[in-house]
């Protein structure tokens, strides 16, 4: 039997029609990070997701009941796994941060418990990164390390100093299929807007 839910693609909600929350598989091991609720499923499901958009999280579905997120915090990338399941009448979301800088991850999370059972969340503004040598910085987009490339990019916003917007606007026209994709067509062109103004 299958339930009215949501899923988001690039934080655009839609409705689909799902297969019912699964069980707890056998052995498994929970994160540090889990929600509860007695809700239906498509109500905590449809919370999550609100929340999480609100916040500034990309979610992608992985399979049924299985996302990846995918957030910047300044200068650092975070990629997290997020599960739904159901035990003893309750949905359960299990969170794990797969990649990425933990102080950061537990700034997140805190403000993801908060938001989710309606508390003040503490929200982090971060600092502004001082910007390096633009000469340096146009190295760096030599890779194919994408959140490296998102990284040099976002410096390079940051810098008045003038440099050769060449190797910067090839990044303008590449596809934007996964999250650093958009992040970093998003960087280009604040920088390309930022320099024509100058």
């Amino acid at each position: 039997m299958s339930e009215l839910s949501f899923v988001v693609f690039t934080n655009q909600i839609i409705e689909q029609h799902m297969s019912e929350v699964p069980s707890v598989p056998q052995y498994w091991h929970f994160s540090s990070t889990i929600l509860r609720s007695t809700e239906s499923a498509d109500n905590v499901q449809h919370k999550l997701f609100r929340l999480l958009q609100k916040l500034k999280v990309d979610i992608e579905e992985t399979s049924q009941w299985h996302y990846r997120l995918q957030t910047v915090r300044g200068d650092v990338y975070l990629d997290i796994d997020c599960y739904f399941f159901r035990q003893n009448g309750e949905i359960i979301i299990d969170i794990n941060l797969l990649s990425g800088e933990r102080f950061t991850w537990g700034r997140l999370k805190k403000n993801i418990n908060a938001m989710f059972r309606d508390t003040d969340p503490c929200l982090h503004i971060p600092k502004t990164i001082g910007a390096e040598m633009s000469e340096q910085l146009l190295l760096r987009l030599n890779t194919d390390n994408k959140n490296e490339i998102r990284r040099a990019l976002r410096k390079l916003s940051l810098t008045t100093s003038s440099f050769d917007m060449g190797p910067i606007k090839k990044w303008s026209i590449m596809s934007t299929d996964s999250f650093l994709d958009r992040e970093i067509q998003y960087w280009t062109e604040t920088i390309l807007t930022r320099k024509s103004k100058l």
